[in-house]
């Protein structure tokens, strides 16, 4: 792993529900990566909080932005990324494959407050700071 990496797990019930990893590119950016969830801790909360805690790990650590990746064969989710406030860019994604299709790069400025979950995009059920699921930084 590269230094400044690292990621998040959600468990529940005694099982892993979902991960999530990050990676620093450059002095301004933290991307989000490998986000997955369990097909039954889906609709939870569980994915947003996973990327909340990326987001917050950007704050932390002084960057700008999150920026992540999405396959085009992996286009369904988008409007998830959108409901947390995550809009599609034409900057390149450094990290694609050259033999795929390029992916569909999105970005989220944190230089700007987020509203609290529950409020303005994305909010709904699933308040990192209330810990419906555990996260552990691995």
């Amino acid at each position: 792993m590269a230094p400044g990496a690292g990621g998040f797990l959600a468990a529940g019930g005694g099982e892993v529900l979902g991960c999530v990893g990050y990676r620093p590119d450059g002095d301004r950016t933290l991307t989000l990566n490998k986000l997955a969830t369990l097909p039954q801790a889906r609709r939870l909360g569980v994915g947003r909080a996973l990327v909340r805690e990326v987001e917050h790990v950007a704050r932390m650590g002084g960057y700008g932005r999150v920026l992540l990746a999405v396959s085009q064969f992996n286009l369904d989710v988008l409007p998830f990324y959108d409901r947390l406030g995550y809009t599609v860019t034409d900057e390149p994604y450094a990290h694609a494959h050259p033999d795929s299709p390029a992916p569909v790069v999105l970005i989220k400025s944190l230089l700007s407050p987020s509203p609290p979950v529950g409020e303005g995009r994305g909010g709904g059920a699933c308040d990192p700071r209330s810990r419906p699921v555990s996260t552990e930084e691995t």
